[in-house]
């Protein structure tokens, strides 16, 4: 993740470095930076995955124990292990996670698995997903307002 991180910044500060009026030596002493740096321990020896989401409304959003999430989502609610029940659940309980990285993740593996996680049945219709959302990660829906201070 750190180094597809890096990778992304280098690649946009190459396409930065064209634009500008630079020699060449000026231009090699620019390097993109280090974000393994940055990055908590825990994350960078994670091994059960990680994802980033970069969220243009948001920032960055990162979910570990990502490999279980998508195995929980790829069964589509069916024979789900109590880890996936786990990670599911807490991937729509948890606050740092904002409704477009469910929905994102949704579209590639379906909502069965949360149907599944949530014991809901099948003649419910599609519409669950937007009332957890709303339910779980209500904080996105409402009117948030910039911060603002006055100095005087």
């Amino acid at each position: 993740m750190a180094e597809g991180m890096h990778k992304q910044f280098q690649d946009s500060l190459k396409a930065q470095l064209k634009t500008m009026k630079l020699n060449s030596e000026e231009k090699s002493k620019i390097k993109a930076p280090d974000f393994a740096k940055s990055l908590p321990k825990e994350i960078l020896k994670s091994k059960n995955g990680c994802c980033l989401y970069f969220n243009p409304e948001e920032g960055m959003e990162i979910w570990t124990d990502f490999s279980k999430l998508i195995s929980g989502l790829q069964k589509n609610g069916k024979d789900l292990s109590q880890d996936e029940l786990y990670v599911v659940s807490d991937f729509i309980f948890s606050d740092s996670i904002s409704p477009n990285f469910v929905k994102k993740l949704l579209q590639k593996y379906g909502d069965g698995s949360i149907r599944g996680a949530f014991f809901l049945k099948e003649s419910i219709g599609e519409y669950f997903v937007d009332y957890l959302l709303r339910q779980y990660k209500g904080q996105y829906f409402r009117n948030r307002y910039p911060s603002i201070s006055f100095v005087q």
